[in-house]
């Protein structure tokens, strides 16, 4: 298994996704695993959005 050196932890949140752009553009940093937590209280469709967080974090490298 890869070298952690980074976790960032996601809700998949406005705030959350602007955290890992940031990361992506300005922090420039590696080894990084996005954290997400579903505790099953979100709205059906969230599933779609995490999917989509999920290929932002892949296509970065990053773990999810």
């Amino acid at each position: 298994m890869p070298s952690i050196d980074h976790f960032v932890f996601c809700s998949g949140g406005n705030d959350s996704v602007a955290l890992i752009q940031w990361i992506i553009e300005d922090a420039r940093v590696d080894n990084v695993a996005v954290v997400y937590n579903d505790t099953g209280w979100a709205h059906p469709d969230w599933e779609e959005r995490i999917s989509w967080i999920e290929g932002l974090c892949s296509a970065e490298g990053f773990h999810f």
